[in-house]
């Protein structure tokens, strides 16, 4: 099922990149991650930096952690996306988003999935920005790689 929704993400992905005009498209870069190895009492952050976008509805920052492990692929966990609706706003702006997983419940942040086996996940996460309103896609920016303790 999550694979059908990463094929659905990235055909969106292709068909808006196709109708990109360099005055429409936002810009992101990864400014930091982690930590590297994220244990069970870790919070995991990711912090990104934007440019050009203008806070209409409908825009929206899509993660996808990809799990490398050889006994991951073909499961549904092998990749996840996540989509974060990005708030409307006035103007034109250049900012910060700031993500904060735990791994633990009662930390008032989402959950950073276990990983689905006894095996410690190695995943990259990628990041997209997606202005539904003028079919315009930021470039994808990668993490290096990310371990997500099992235990």
């Amino acid at each position: 099922m999550k694979l059908r929704y990463f094929l659905i993400a990235t055909i969106m992905i292709t068909i808006f990149s196709c109708k990109k005009n360099s005055s429409d498209v936002p810009t992101i870069k990864l400014k930091s991650i982690g930590p590297s190895v994220v244990s069970r009492s870790d919070l995991f952050q990711i912090d990104i930096g934007f440019s050009g976008l203008n806070g209409s509805s409908n825009d929206t920052l899509i993660m996808q952690k990809h799990v490398l492990n050889q006994n991951q692929q073909g499961l549904s966990t092998e990749f996840s996306l996540d989509s974060f609706a990005i708030p409307n706003f006035s103007g034109t702006y250049n900012g910060d988003f700031q993500l904060t997983f735990a791994r633990q419940v009662n930390n008032y942040y989402p959950l950073l999935p276990d990983p689905a086996t006894a095996q410690n996940d190695t995943s990259i996460f990628s990041f997209v920005v997606v202005k539904r309103s003028q079919n315009s896609v930021s470039d994808t920016v990668h993490s290096g790689i990310i371990v997500i303790l099992s235990q």
